[in-house]
């Protein structure tokens, strides 16, 4: 949501005119009566349009007027201190398990926990918190009702020092240590699924249909970009200023299609002016492409026609023609320059760590705005692959996730969503605008998730759940290509004219580098290293051949080719020296290269056959993940 500024009328809105006198210009005659349309509540826009209670008019448009404590959010007056779907502001939605309070998403404790520095606690059976956050018993005692005793009564059980009922505490749910999910409650040693009055259960967490717009009406109801969540249904939302005219969002004010009313067209020479149609922009407005602009407050026109001010992370207003910043949580303008937006992720930019000008050390990552010690994978694995909770309707998972993420995408044709990491869940999240590609793997950049398809560059804000297309210009030739991310925060893929590209998301430019490679690879895989600092990539139909770009000095370099003379779908890399890929078109045997050496050797055995059409994704938290095509199974193991 804009900034919208105000303007404040004091004086001479209406004025009345002896007979034969003429308004003064700004001024329109209504019935003898000289009114300033843009600020009269009475005659807004034109004469007699009055506004509703509750509204103003602003610039010949009726809009909400919002109660103080209150906040315009798409035309809904929303309490951004107490809102779980508007927390602190507009859009902004608290995860499961999080409510709303003083304008800050904190943990929505069950009944019978208590919130203690950001975690749930139990202090009717907690040691470590016995009665109240922070007091422990002493050593050889334990937490019974709140108070540090020696020794549990009957039916309670000593868990580790905490006297509990292992029938219904949701901790210790028939054994100590047994945890029930978010949503579970534990009755008779079994935790079983319970959600509040008015929620209801989507894959594993309680989700208010009426008003959730994900889960619109029935669970994975997910409504577009452009509309809300009302009574269980979505609607068109239209922002301040704009009508819906035919289920399409438009300016009354200055749309020569609709000028005044929905369908009232202007003649070819006549431009929208204040809602009426003329054959020019009166003062102060601009004739902006057949629209009537102030340029002084439109943050599309800032200044000059066409002049836009950058969303990057943040809501953007204009003002006298300059245009300013409000960055959106965990994210600045560390550059102090607007025409960028607010591009540093305070989260996870290694140069401005928890605020602008922290610098991490080489040998640290930037982890939840702190500097934390990084420690590279030294090509060992585990000796076994772990069952992972199954998704469905998808593949192509994201082929690298750094430390601290809460999520893993995934993304195929129309089909996106992610998995929960630590509660293993899956989701389907909000469909893109245009088809993804098949084997694509989503890659995240600066707090949001991109894909390079020719011709589109693709971006999805996963605060929002919604897809914008960023461009529509790339070379053309889509092959299908994976889409990863270097260490700069640029986004890499490749097309059908044997071309790496390599989009800088904070400039908005592509840079194209010709690799001299005659063989056409389709459905080519990449993954990028950091110690190298290269991007290594080859083709499904590429015999196995693998390659090294350097990025740093653009030279190609031929590597070892795959044993079993391809490369299949499944292909990722660690950032650290080592890269996994399947072979062939079936098969269990999967492969690790190691950079150092230019050798390929083979890891534990996949449980099953992988098939051709799977993918990887390695975490940085230690862990390799592979599915076969479809979510169906999945499998992972743990790297060192």
């Amino acid at each position: 949501m804009r900034t919208r500024i105000l303007a404040v009328v004091l004086a001479g809105m209406v004025v009345s005119c002896a007979a034969g006198e003429v308004c003064t210009s700004g001024y329109f005659d209504c019935g003898g009566i000289c009114v300033d349309l843009l600020y009269d509540s009475t005659n807004c826009g034109s004469c007699g349009v009055a506004c509703d209670e509750g509204q103003v008019c602003e610039n010949g448009a009726c809009i909400l007027s919002c109660l103080e404590g209150y906040t315009d959010c798409s035309g809904t007056c929303r309490d951004l201190m107490t809102d779980d779907y508007n927390c602190g502001s507009c859009g902004f939605t608290c995860a499961a398990g999080y409510a709303c309070v003083d304008g800050s998403c904190a943990p929505d404790c069950p009944d019978g926990y208590t919130e203690c520095s950001g975690t749930c606690k139990n202090l009717s059976n907690d040691p470590s918190n016995c009665g109240d956050c922070g007091n422990v018993c002493a050593a050889g005692e334990v937490c019974l009702t709140g108070a540090c005793s020696f020794e549990c009564p009957s039916p309670y059980i000593d868990c580790s020092g905490s006297c509990a009922d292992l029938d219904v505490d949701h901790g210790n749910c028939g054994s100590c240590g047994n945890v029930c999910n978010s949503g579970q409650i534990c009755v008779a040693g079994s935790c079983e699924n319970s959600c509040l009055e008015g929620l209801t259960l989507c894959s594993g967490v309680c989700r208010d249909l009426m008003r959730d717009p994900a889960n619109c009406g029935s669970c994975a109801n997910s409504c577009d970009s452009d509309a809300v969540c009302e009574a269980g249904a979505c609607v068109l939302a239209c922002t301040s200023g704009f009508t819906d005219c035919s289920s399409s969002c438009r300016d009354l004010m200055t749309d020569r299609m609709n000028c005044g009313a929905c369908d009232n067209v202007c003649d070819v020479a006549e431009v929208c002016n204040a809602g009426v149609c003329t054959f020019m922009c009166l003062s102060p407005l601009t004739d902006c492409s057949g629209v009537c602009t102030h340029l002084d407050d439109d943050p599309d026109n800032c200044g000059t026609c066409g002049a836009a001010c950058n969303e990057m992370h943040a809501t953007a207003y204009c003002v006298s023609g300059a245009c300013g910043l409000i960055c959106h949580a965990g994210f600045e303008d560390c550059d102090v320059d607007v025409t960028t937006g607010c591009e540093a992720d305070l989260l996870h930019d290694t140069s401005n760590c928890g605020s602008c000008g922290v610098v991490c050390a080489t040998d640290e990552v930037c982890l939840s705005g702190t500097c934390s010690t990084r420690v590279g994978f030294t090509g060992a694995t585990g000796t076994t692959w772990a069952s992972v909770p199954s998704g469905s309707g998808g593949r192509g998972l994201q082929a690298w996730v750094p430390l601290g993420e809460t999520y893993m995408y995934y993304g195929t044709g129309t089909s996106f969503g992610r998995h929960d990491i630590s509660a293993g869940t899956w989701a389907t999240r909000a469909s893109p605008p245009s088809s993804l590609a098949g084997w694509g793997s989503p890659a995240l950049a600066n707090g949001y998730i991109w894909e390079l398809r020719p011709p589109n560059v693709l971006r999805y804000d996963p605060s929002a759940n919604t897809w914008s297309t960023v461009r529509t210009d790339l070379h053309a030739g889509d092959e299908q290509a994976m889409t990863v991310t270097d260490d700069a925060g640029h986004i890499w893929s490749y097309n059908a004219l044997t071309e790496l590209i390599e989009y800088d998301p904070i400039a908005d430019t592509v840079t194209y580098h010709m690799t001299g490679i005659t063989t056409y690879d389709f459905e080519t895989r990449l993954g990028y290293d950091e110690l190298t600092n290269s991007i290594y990539f080859g083709g499904f139909s590429g015999g196995g051949h693998l390659y090294r770009w350097d990025i740093s000095t653009s030279t190609l370099t031929a590597l070892a080719t795959h044993p079993e003379g391809a490369l299949n779908d499944i292909f990722c890399a660690d950032h650290w020296g080592h890269i996994y890929a399947a072979g062939g078109s079936s098969g269990t045997t999967i492969w690790q290269y190691d950079i150092a050496t230019d050798a390929w050797a083979r890891i534990p055995d996949w449980p099953i056959s992988h098939g051709v059409n799977g993918s990887c994704s390695v975490h940085e938290s230690g862990w390799l993940y592979m599915e076969p095509g479809s979510l169906s199974t999945v499998y992972k193991i743990e790297l060192y």
